[in-house]
């Protein structure tokens, strides 16, 4: 038996070493220094605007392309006090005539010069329509922001792409969609109350009342320099005409609206000078479509090429009942809920995510576009799932994918940073790579830095990327601009570009990317003063005061919004490359987590101080910005009631900045104090935490009604302050209780040792005895009796393990250890049951006292740190466990006599855990469990779902119901044998 006993024990070591090996392979925590794209914001020089030109009249070509722009000519005036010219003929002598002559010299389609005549006048010649309107569209930039208007030097664009999303257009502004800012999903539902679920499936009169915004839209991208527009949709537009299967009659009468509504609007952007894309994720499916998919190749067999011919067939047949259309924009990283539209049967699956599929679908759908004459633009984002998961950001990987796919048809967007829309973030490397025709993406609304309602300058940022990738690649042709899409629309402030709300703050950074598009060699402070005075103001001192506070509010975004020693690292955790703002998660939500916090801790070390300090310098550059704006008087603005909206934001930017650095300094004390036990850090902690629950009152009761400007949810960081100040208690009571579990044991010890059965000797030596040899253990007291004392310890610990805030998982426990009983009860003799009742207290006291010892130091939060970022000791503490449980599990049936009520009593508790998690779902499991325990950031649960996250297979909610019927199974038929004692008779129970 000892032999067994020792077999065992060093059985259940190696199990635990190999568990410990692939957790860490999992964790695989690595820090390695980092680089970020050089930016050098500059202040803007304050400068008296060159006086207007009086240009009177004007003799245009009739291109739509070019009225539009000459409509922007108008509005320039306008903004000058100038009125907009009248159009006349060429004999009527015009003061600017626009020539379009396709013999005319020039550098690409788009060129154009002014060229001075008689009398004042001049000429502007362009070999072609969009060259005429690109000149129009740059005067009416000069003589907007007070530059010399009259240029003689030819200009041409430099990257002939310029591509915008869709802006704000059909989405309607109902403030209770914002309010609560629990709305994680990604989808604009743009156009809700015009596309209707029955016929006549589309609501003109409603399409009629969004028609203004997206005319808006449309003059505001021209004249900001772009020339094409990525729409939302594809699916909707197609009827499948010619495979019968793929569609019903609803489906093909719905597309056939949607085209007769949305087509003239396609139709009028294009003419104005926007390539128009359609905009969708793969796979696009719908009810008939996926039946006709799975019946005709047995499922969503992505890696079949004949499977690509469906959608291969959707896109020509689009595109000749449409031609306005340009080509399609098409996304396989983001899929599913929190993308579709609610109550749309058009919908999105997470479906291509290996090489192969992925070179199935470019193949098939390049060569629909090759033979329909579109452009199929092909963005490399991914959120991490899959073999593709990676495609954004490695250069391997990418040449994996596109090797040998040349298509002048195929163009690759892919955004600029090694990562999302972060700072602290090198240039994207697959940049770099060639064969393709390439364009870069920009998001004007920084979805992770405020959401647009913080001041953020971004054009030194922006200029710095787009030259060094157009340096490192010349197949980069083009940008493309999100003036409002990413992230969640209704979980953060209500600002639509254009229409509601402080949208004029990213306008300056839709501006910045299209003027470092056409001129590459641009200044940035040029590009920010020439934006200030075209929206802002043309007073220089109200100039200087703005242009202040834009030229360092990168500075407060860098100091207030990053942890400067961890953003600057390259932080690898779970297989995955954490955002450099991972304490402030996706999108506002402070986080609360172990994970984090650990990470953080551990990465920022020693430069506690000078972290907690940038968060104080965000505030006062912040609080700079405030009084520099708030001095200018109203009426120096173009727009007086822009100056108000300004001292506004601005408000709610230092009171943002000063919450969340008293929320950094806590954070970072505490985990300081976790790490070294330095006392100083957790006084620190304290001071912290009172300040920052201040600072969080004002900021809910200033901003939290707002949905305009709304309070950051403070949800998870209230919850970790609240286990934060439990840490030195829990610690306290731990080494206390740990204390009396040891001195427990070693009384029974001494017991075992001389023989002492009075009283609590008793007990104890039989817990002692049953913990170091359960096959000779014979108590004479009750199962009851022996249970009580190490059921209190294992009730203690688990409560002080959850902080005593963790009431289901707390429940789940209780439920198991009462399932698990129960079935050892029903099926062994009340003198077994005190002898397993023995065995199995003695290893709970054990188990019990190393979580206890785990939690003494500094309580559940270094309990935590430890799992995360200390290898050698999650190491000892894995083994340890699963020895403890081996041995747990051979003890109990080594003192029941019977192996099968062991299998039988585990067994039961794995059905009982599979069900509830069947039952319950995976997510929804994951995502109580992580709240209660503060284990992962709080929204990755609200998003995409921590199990798509973390790569967790939908299987695995079987494996519980399948390895627990099994093991039941093998109990059962243990029990149903004859039991023999070592020398081969049978013996009772």
């Amino acid at each position: 038996m000892i032999w067994r006993s020792v077999a065992c024990l060093v059985l259940s070591a190696l199990v635990g070493w190999l568990v410990a090996g692939q957790v860490s392979s999992v964790l695989d925590l690595r820090v390695e220094d980092g680089s970020a794209i050089r930016e050098d914001p500059s202040v803007a020089e304050a400068v008296d605007p060159v006086e207007a030109p009086a240009i009177v009249s004007i003799s245009i070509d009739d291109d739509p392309a070019v009225v539009e722009a000459a409509e922007v000519l108008g509005d320039a005036l306008r903004s000058r006090q100038r009125p907009a010219p009248r159009w006349v003929s060429i004999a009527d002598e015009p003061m600017l005539t626009v020539e379009v002559d396709a013999d005319t010299e020039g550098d690409g389609e788009e060129s154009s010069r002014l060229v001075p005549v008689d009398g004042g006048r001049w000429i502007l010649r362009a070999s072609s329509a969009r060259g005429a309107a690109q000149g129009l569209v740059a005067l009416a930039d000069r003589i907007r922001s007070g530059r010399e208007p009259w240029v003689t030097e030819a200009i041409a664009p430099d990257l002939p792409t310029r591509m915008v999303d869709f802006g704000a257009v059909g989405v309607r502004a109902r403030e209770s969609q914002w309010r609560g800012g629990d709305d994680y999903g990604h989808a604009s539902r743009a156009f809700e109350d015009v596309i209707l679920a029955e016929a006549p499936y589309i609501d003109t009169e409603a399409l009629e009342r969004h028609r203004p915004a997206f005319e808006r839209f449309v003059r505001q991208s021209v004249a900001n320099g772009y020339n094409a527009m990525a729409v939302p949709g594809f699916l909707e537009y197609v009827r499948f005409d010619d495979i019968a299967d793929a569609s019903d009659r609803t489906h093909r009468a719905r597309a056939m609206a949607m085209r007769e509504a949305f087509g003239p609007w396609w139709e009028y952007a294009s003419d104005r000078g926007l390539d128009v894309y359609l905009r969708t994720d793969m796979l696009a499916l719908n009810d008939p479509l996926e039946r006709y998919l799975r019946g005709r190749f047995g499922g969503l067999e992505t890696s079949l090429p004949a499977f690509w011919d469906t959608y291969g067939t959707a896109f020509e047949e689009v595109y000749a009942a449409m031609p306005q259309l340009a080509g399609t924009v098409v996304r396989i990283g983001e899929a599913g809920d929190v993308y579709d539209v609610a109550g749309r049967d058009e919908r999105s699956a997470l479906a291509v995510t290996s090489v192969a599929q992925t070179r199935a679908m470019l193949s098939g759908l390049l060569d629909a576009h090759e033979r329909a004459g579109r452009e199929l633009v092909f963005r490399t984002w991914s959120v991490g799932v899959g073999e593709v998961g990676a495609l954004h950001t490695d250069p391997e990987l990418y040449r994996r994918v596109f090797e040998g796919i040349d298509s002048d048809r195929l163009i690759v967007s892919t955004k600029y940073s090694d990562g999302d829309f972060y700072s602290h973030l090198p240039l994207n490397a697959t940049l770099g790579e060639t064969g393709q025709r390439r364009i870069v993406e920009f998001q004007s609304r920084r979805e992770y830095e405020g959401m647009g309602v913080l001041a953020n300058d971004l054009t030194a940022l922006h200029g710095a990327a787009l030259k060094e990738a157009v340096a490192a690649n010349d197949g980069i042709e083009g940008v493309w601009t999100w003036t409002q899409d990413g992230g969640p629309w209704r979980a953060g402030p209500m600002a639509l570009y254009l229409e509601r709300g402080w949208w004029p703050l990213y306008d300056l950074n839709t501006y910045g990317i299209g003027r470092w598009a056409r001129d590459l060699d641009a200044e940035p402070g040029d590009i920010s003063g020439d934006w200030i005075r075209s929206a802002v103001s043309r007073i220089p001192s109200t100039q200087e005061a703005v242009a202040g506070a834009l030229g360092v509010s990168r500075s407060a975004i860098l100091d207030g919004l990053y942890i400067g020693a961890f953003a600057e690292k390259q932080v690898y955790a779970l297989g995955l490359l954490p955002p450099p703002m991972m304490w402030i998660f996706e999108w506002d939500v402070l986080a609360g987590d172990t994970a984090t916090w650990s990470v953080i801790g551990t990465v920022v070390g020693d430069e506690v101080g000078e972290s907690v300090q940038e968060g104080r310098d965000a505030v006062a550059t912040a609080r700079t910005m405030l009084r520099q704006v708030r001095g200018t008087p109203a009426s120096s603005w173009n727009d007086q009631t822009s100056q108000a909206n300004a001292t506004e934001t601005l408000e709610y930017e230092v009171s943002l900045l000063e919450m969340l650095s008293w929320f950094r300094s806590t954070a970072l004390h505490h985990a300081a104090w976790v790490r070294t036990g330095d006392e100083a850090h957790a006084v620190a902690a304290d001071r912290a935490r009172e300040r920052y629950r201040e600072a969080r009152d004002a900021h809910a009761e200033t901003y939290g009604d707002r949905v305009d400007l709304p309070a950051y949810n403070t949800v998870a960081a209230d919850a970790a302050m609240n286990r934060q100040e439990r840490d030195q208690l829990i610690a306290t009571a731990a080494s206390v209780l740990l204390g009396l579990v040891v001195g427990w044991l070693l009384l029974g010890a001494v017991a075992a040792l001389t023989g002492l059965r009075a009283g609590v000797f008793a007990l104890a030596r039989w817990h002692w005895s049953g913990l170091v040899r359960p096959w000779a253990v014979r108590p004479d007291r009750s199962a009851l009796a022996l249970g009580v004392l190490p059921g209190l310890v294992v009730i203690a610990t688990e409560a002080m393990w959850g902080w005593g805030r963790a009431p289901v998982h707390g429940a789940t426990v209780a439920a198991c250890w009462g399932i698990g009983l129960m079935m050892l009860c029903l099926v062994t003799s009340r003198r077994s049951r005190r002898r397993w009742a023995a065995a199995l207290g003695g290893v709970s006291l054990v188990h019990s006292a190393l979580v206890l010892y785990a939690l003494s130091g500094h309580g559940p939060s270094g309990y935590w740190a430890a799992a995360w970022t200390d290898e050698g000791a999650r190491t000892a503490y894995l083994i340890a466990t699963t020895v403890l449980a081996g041995w747990g599990s051979a003890a109990v049936a080594m003192a029941a006599r019977r192996r099968g009520a062991v299998l039988l009593s585990l067994g039961t508790v794995l059905l009982g855990l599979g069900g509830a998690l069947a039952v319950a779902g995976l997510d929804t499991v994951l995502r109580t469990w992580s709240d209660e325990l503060g284990i992962l950031p709080w929204t990755l649960a609200r998003t995409l779902g921590i199990s798509t996250h973390l790569g967790i297979p939908a299987w695995v909610v079987w494996v519980p119901l399948a390895v627990g019927g099994l093991v039941v199974i093998a109990g059962l038929a243990r029990l149903r044998s004859p039991r023999r004692s070592s020398t081969g008779a049978s013996i009772g129970s």
